[in-house]
């Protein structure tokens, strides 16, 4: 399965009713070092979460929609396609 970065019907914009997960409910122990991208993930009802400091996103971006429901879309915020 091909990963677009940025769906072609998403765009950059802020998502204001977004969840910022933090550090400590995240279970990869790079996540609490600095640097690496945000990584937005968004179910089929639209809840939106975003994920900061991914310093592997495809990898992510993979595990994200192997773990979730059908309709789950993650990207890279702010990628340019």
């Amino acid at each position: 399965m091909p990963i677009e970065m940025l769906p072609k019907n998403k765009s950059n914009e802020e998502f204001p009713n977004s969840l910022k997960v933090t550090d400590e409910f995240r279970t990869n122990s790079l996540s609490s070092k600095p640097g690496g991208v945000t990584v937005v993930v968004q179910d089929s009802n639209g809840f939106t979460k975003e994920y900061d400091k991914v310093k592997f996103p495809k990898a992510f971006i993979l595990k994200v929609i192997e773990n979730s429901a059908d309709g789950t879309e993650a990207w890279v915020k702010g990628a340019k396609h």
